[in-house]
């Protein structure tokens, strides 16, 4: 029997312990699914490599502590350059991946020289090498098997929604309905576009001329409109589910539930249902690319790396520049290819079309400036929180996108069929940091909104309307169901890193007074 000990299994183990470490720090995101293509991608890249390297220097236990030391750098490097950025080297110009680049480039063939020069005998630091590397993946593998066990079994319950039991018996064959042809769907959803007032009074930005211009077009427009969750995910199940998330269990969120709950949410599994085309151009943020009764998912051509979890593995290795670079140029692409297409939509169709576009404008990184002119953000890490520090990025995009919203909102407006159209931000600005935690809780609240019906009855719709009510209100009125208006709560994470693990209810906070 071979003894654990003689064989070389520590360079396989530490290769991939990375990926699940990655996995395993973000559980409640990333469906298990993810993890293969990475881990075949890995494992096809280190059995040859130890192979041929195998072959020249004839040590497996010298080229098993290469290999690691080459997998050790090469997953490292994001991760450090990313912490140097968030330093004040960082500001003082110094943190460049060139410059960052040097020492390992210095400290790379300096390892694997005295490695293979070296006389020592490596018998007991292989052996330790293949002790840790198991524990490291025994201990992983285990509390993410506890996690599941935990969480798995009682998550269809937790999450199950009441619809069935609410819509028994409704559909748009009604006495109200029975002759109509019903109107096309616009929801448009720019992510972190805030209301008017805040943009007046702390950015000193007038968004009149935009709000008149779609006033003029018919468009209602609450004096109060508010978000019912500070961040994407669950503002966007919640309010394509036409529900709250389990208010009796606000402790135990879990976002990897939520978006399951998105993708297959009600709003569109109704509609599908009854006859319309479900347009979903593509975005690039993933949650909102999985909707399960998409007929059409235009722009999704433009995107490299398809797979959530290894564009964010990828941005922790050497590689971590390019893939940027990479995001950068998709980010632009994508949202110019949205906002192309939503100007088109209609004329591909006979039936029904729901069109829902999540659109990353104004949100940070600040890809464009006011004109639609491809800009460099501020710093290359893309999903760091250095952009939101432009208040100038973000006023750009809004004047950019403002242009856009205009002449898209004309173009579907000219169309002899009714439509109905939704603008709203998801949430208010991040860039309001305000020490003044009740004052920046609820201006993360405020966001645009804007609706257009095919009539002039507005009064369906009220000035303290949140996201949560919005298809009841537009089912009730046009399509015949009778669906109760729910208040307006409003729940806030305090988890500031990005690490949602519960809410708390902040409708006092949000609606009062005080500020």
């Amino acid at each position: 029997m071979i003894s654990i000990n003689k064989l070389i299994i520590f360079p396989f183990l530490f290769s991939i312990i990375p990926i699940i470490l990655l996995y395993y720090g973000n559980i409640d995101e990333v469906p298990v699914t993810e993890l293969t293509t990475p881990l075949i991608l890995t494992l096809l890249v280190i059995f040859p490599l130890f192979i041929i390297l195998n072959f020249i220097l004839k040590s497996g236990t010298k080229v098993g502590i290469i290999v690691t030391f080459l997998v050790a750098i090469f997953f490292s490097y994001g991760h450090i350059f990313n912490m140097l950025q968030d330093t004040p080297l960082f500001y003082l110009d110094l943190v460049h991946q060139k410059y960052v680049l040097i020492p390992f480039m210095i400290v790379l063939p300096v390892g694997i020289y005295y490695l293979i020069k070296t006389k020592k005998d490596l018998t007991k630091l292989r052996s330790f090498f293949n002790v840790i590397s198991i524990v490291m993946i025994s201990f992983m593998f285990f509390n993410i098997g506890v996690f599941h066990l935990e969480n798995d079994s009682n998550m269809d319950e937790f999450y199950k929604f009441s619809f069935e039991n609410e819509l028994e018996g409704i559909s748009f064959e009604n006495e109200s309905t029975a002759n109509k042809t019903f109107p096309d769907i616009y929801h448009i959803v720019l992510d972190e576009y805030t209301n008017d007032k805040v943009l007046l009074e702390d950015f000193q930005f007038d968004n009149s001329e935009f709000i008149g211009n779609l006033l003029n077009s018919n468009f209602f427009i609450p004096s109060n409109p508010l978000s019912n969750y500070p961040n994407t995910e669950p503002f966007l199940s919640s309010t394509l589910n036409m529900k709250y998330l389990d208010e009796k269990n606000l402790e135990k969120y879990n976002r990897l539930e939520t978006e399951k709950r998105l993708s297959d949410n009600y709003v569109m599994k109704f509609l599908k249902q009854n006859g319309y085309s479900i347009v979903i151009p593509y975005s690039g943020y993933g949650p909102a690319d999985k909707f399960y009764e998409t007929d059409s998912h235009p722009c999704s051509d433009v995107l490299f790396l398809q797979n959530r979890f290894l564009t964010e593995l990828s941005r922790t290795t050497i590689l971590n520049y390019f893939v940027e670079k990479q995001i950068e140029n998709e980010r632009r692409s994508i949202q110019l290819c949205t906002l192309s297409e939503l100007q088109n939509i209609t004329e591909k169709y006979d039936e029904p079309v729901y069109v829902f576009a999540h659109i990353f404008i104004p949100h940070a990184p600040y890809l464009f400036d006011k004109d639609g002119n491809p800009v460099a953000p501020q710093s290359n890490k893309l999903r760091g929180l250095e952009g939101w520090k432009n208040t100038d990025g973000y006023l750009n995009e809004i004047q950019f996108v403002n242009k856009k919203m205009i002449n898209i909102t004309t173009e579907i407006l000219s169309q002899p069929e009714e439509s109905i159209i939704i603008i709203q931000g998801d949430t208010g600005t991040t860039i309001l940091n305000n020490p003044d935690i009740k004052d920046y809780v609820k201006k993360r609240f405020s966001i645009l909104y804007a609706v257009h019906i095919p009539s002039d009855d507005k009064k369906i719709f009220s000035d303290n309307i949140s996201s949560v009510n919005t298809y009841r209100i537009i089912f009730n009125n046009y399509f015949g169901t009778n669906l109760e208006i729910l208040d307006n709560r409003h729940y806030w994470f305090p988890d500031l890193d990005d690490k949602i693990h519960g809410f708390t209810d902040v409708t006092e906070i949000v609606n009062s007074s005080e500020t």
